[in-house]
């Protein structure tokens, strides 16, 4: 018989190892960095995250990572999700392909106590429009605790909306209606994939035969914008720069990042700044890019002038240029010396958290190559889209944007499509006038950052309307 000082000793090695498996994972709900358990793991708006990849291109891995991030026994380290065999769990039980919270398992969503949704969380809570409420106090852009309110997207204190699984940390609230956690009527976003196509009117798209991939088969699954705008700039370069920085900074003209005509100046924030500030990650995929954040002309195609800084946003901003995550994070869309491509990052289990991406100039459809710009385009996304649409990173509250960043003859309605398991019409059209600033404003509030278009006068509307 084991003594009374053996017994005590086995039951609290006992507690300590139950204290260390509830830790929860990549992804998993908690109030402080403490919650998440390993080093680098930190909490951001009620989530853990995984450690953001180091600016000197290496990584810190337990079971294997890829592209420069950090992994976990197989964890993607970007925001906020994981991918475990395929499965994450919580509460000590585990499912495939989906998440268990609490006993009960969802396809596509989460549930808590039984409780089942399709690409979301079950509800119950507080809906806020236009900000965020926490103990009873409401913000507007920010978010508050305890009667203090920040700005740029960062929260303290604990959850709210305790229906959704996890609950939802300021500045989101819990939506009774769908289950998910919003802020200003946009649902949290895991990932992001924003796919740019240059130079074609929305008549154009729109009116491409049904066996086209465009028509027959993003339409039915995601939604269509067909009151588009590119915010009234020309020519590309500051569109990609609305995009991704909130305004053109008065560079009307195209040009390569390594040109100081063509270059936003330092401490101006930009989209990458803003994830990193935040502790979420980024990358820039373009294809043909022969060298991590290049600031001239060049590519690997046979023509060798495939690529061009113009369409290449994040080093025309100068912090992000001088920034070293410029060479981890600025690379090619295809295996390139060195860089594995997304291909190679999305089989690994690396999936960041917000994905820019430039085809070339011929799959952009900017050139004429191979057939029809237009028909180049729909190869290209046929080819291409698949990849990203059935990881898993894009089921769990994923959003794919396929946009183009002007009309034809700098013509200013464009199409867009919007794909995400969280629409709540898939197959549908949408009326509702958007533009460029909409897009940057919409995914900033999906991840809790500061609106930047705001803060250069754009107020165009986020877009709400399309969720669950």
């Amino acid at each position: 018989m084991l003594s009374f000082d053996r017994l005590f000793v086995a039951a609290l090695a006992a507690l300590a190892l139950a204290a260390c498996s509830s830790a929860p994972a990549t992804g998993g709900s908690c109030s402080s960095d403490a919650d998440c358990g390993g080093a680098g793991f930190h909490c951001h708006l009620g989530r853990c995250y995984a450690p953001v990849a180091s600016a000197s291109g290496g990584s810190t891995s337990t079971g294997g990572s890829s592209g420069g991030s950090t992994t976990t026994g197989g964890q993607s380290s970007s925001g906020g999700s994981s991918t475990t065999s395929g499965a994450a769990s919580s509460s000590g039980s585990t499912s495939s392909g989906s998440t268990t919270t609490a006993g009960g398992s969802t396809s596509g969503g989460s549930s808590s106590g039984g409780s089942t949704t399709s690409g979301g969380s079950t509800s119950g809570g507080s809906t806020t429009s236009g900000g965020s409420t926490s103990g009873g106090s409401t913000t507007s852009g920010g978010s508050t605790s305890g009667g203090s309110t920040t700005s740029g997207g960062s929260s303290s204190g604990g959850s709210t909306g305790g229906a959704c699984p996890g609950g939802c940390t300021a500045p989101f609230s819990c939506d009774a209606a769908s289950g998910l956690c919003k802020n200003q009527g946009v649902p949290q976003l895991s990932h992001v994939w924003i796919v740019l196509m240059e130079n074609t009117n929305f008549s154009s798209v729109a009116g491409q035969s049904a066996s086209s991939y465009m028509v027959g088969t993003l339409f039915p699954m995601g939604v269509e914008m067909t009151n588009f705008t590119d915010g009234m700039v020309h020519p590309s370069l500051p569109n990609y720069l609305c995009l991704t920085g909130g305004d053109n900074f008065g560079i009307t003209a195209d040009g390569p990042a390594s040109s100081a005509n063509y270059q936003v100046a330092s401490g101006t924030l930009d989209i990458a700044i803003q994830l990193e500030n935040a502790g979420l990650s980024w990358h820039e995929y373009s294809e043909s890019q022969t060298s991590p954040c290049q600031l001239s002309d060049s590519g690997s195609d046979a023509n060798n002038d495939h690529y061009v800084s113009k369409h290449n946003p994040m080093p025309h901003f100068l912090d992000t240029q001088a920034s070293a995550t410029c060479q981890t994070n600025d690379v090619s869309w295809e295996p390139e010396s060195g860089m594995p491509g997304i291909a190679a990052d999305l089989a690994a289990g690396t999936a960041y958290s917000y994905n820019f991406i430039s085809p070339n100039l011929c799959d952009d459809g900017h050139d004429t190559c191979t057939s029809t710009p237009l028909q180049q385009q729909d190869d290209w996304l046929r080819a291409n889209l698949p990849t990203i649409l059935t990881s898993s990173a894009y089921q769990r509250n994923g959003l794919v944007i396929v946009t183009w960043d002007e009309g034809e003859n700098d013509t200013d309605q464009i199409m867009t499509m919007i794909l995400s398991p969280m629409l709540k019409s898939p197959g549908t059209q949408n009326g509702t006038l958007y533009s460029h600033f909409s897009t940057l404003a919409t995914i900033e509030a999906g991840f809790g950052l500061a609106n930047l278009p705001a803060q250069y006068g754009h107020t165009d509307a986020l877009i709400t309307d399309l969720w669950k």
